[in-house]
């Protein structure tokens, strides 16, 4: 009867040790899966970061090339090599951004002139600012922008208004100009025709070039790398048309003949302003006419 009893006992804790080896078993292994999902769970997002990043750049990219202010879109090119100095398109960007970089320098080189020119009035000076913020904006400049001498002030229109001596270095009656300035000249025309008077008084309007033809090389000597100079003097008719040519130097090692052939073609074929005197056309004789052939190494 003893016996049975022990029997019995050794066999509940024999189970029981069994069950609970079991549980912390079934448990590790609920554990295990866990952590095997949290990794495999992990890996796909991993993954999908670096491409989202890249869109977003990408779209940040776009964003500022679809900006039509230039002085927001410097600033955001700015931001943009700032926050990310890696990304795929940082070539383009640089360059991009150095570009309008260099155009905003000269903007603000001109308004500072006009702000510092003492012979510029309130009006100029403040049309000259409000043009550079309309293409510009203010926040590239903000610091330096309320900083510009636009609106005199008291203090300096008094400061202007004492006499001093006369500079040695100023030219003329003008004191604000020293010696060695750039001086204003008046802007030739662009064709602006040159008109003489001899002396009769009559008004004469040399002949000048209206079309002019280019000669063709030769190929022998283009082909050898020889250079030459032809110098012509033409007869121009009534209408502007080359009627005679006539040699006058040939600087040429080899060809010569075909230099000149080509150089007579284009003259013949060029076509002038003819000359007038007082209005009506003439015929010019001994109009010089230099060809040069210059073969590319």
């Amino acid at each position: 009867m003893t016996t049975e009893v022990q029997n019995i006992e050794v066999e509940n804790t024999t189970s029981k040790t069994i069950s609970k080896t079991a549980f912390l078993g079934i448990l590790g292994l609920i554990s295990l899966c866990v952590l095997v999902l949290a990794i495999v769970a992990r890996k796909p997002i991993q993954e999908q970061s670096a491409p989202t990043r890249e869109a977003h750049i990408q779209q940040e990219y776009r964003y500022i090339l679809g900006e039509i202010h230039t002085g927001l879109r410097l600033t955001r090119y700015r931001d943009f090599l700032s926050q990310y100095p890696d990304n795929a398109d940082i070539v383009a960007v640089r360059v991009q951004h150095a570009a309008l970089k260099i155009h905003e320098a000269r903007a603000w080189a001109q308004l500072s002139e006009t702000a510092y020119d003492l012979a510029a009035d309130t009006d100029t000076k403040t049309r000259a600012k409000n043009v550079y913020i309309s293409q510009w904006g203010t926040l590239i400049r903000q610091e330096a922008l309320p900083n510009l001498p636009i609106q005199p002030s008291i203090a300096s229109s008094d400061a202007l208004t004492f006499k001093t001596a006369k500079s040695h270095f100023a030219m003329g009656k003008d004191a604000n100009t020293l010696a060695g300035a750039k001086q204003d000249r008046p802007k030739k025309k662009p064709n602006e025709i040159k008109v003489t008077k001899n002396k009769d008084d009559d008004k004469i309007v040399p002949a000048r070039i209206r079309y002019a033809r280019k000669p063709t090389y030769p190929r022998k000597a283009k082909r050898r790398g020889i250079n030459a100079t032809i110098s012509l003097s033409l007869t121009i008719d009534q209408k502007g048309r080359v009627i005679r040519t006539k040699v006058l130097v040939v600087n040429a090692s080899r060809y010569e003949e075909e230099f000149v052939r080509a150089a007579k073609r284009a003259a013949k074929r060029s076509r002038f302003h003819q000359k007038t005197i007082n209005g009506k056309p003439v015929m010019v004789h001994d109009y010089k006419r230099v060809y040069k052939f210059k073969a590319r190494n």
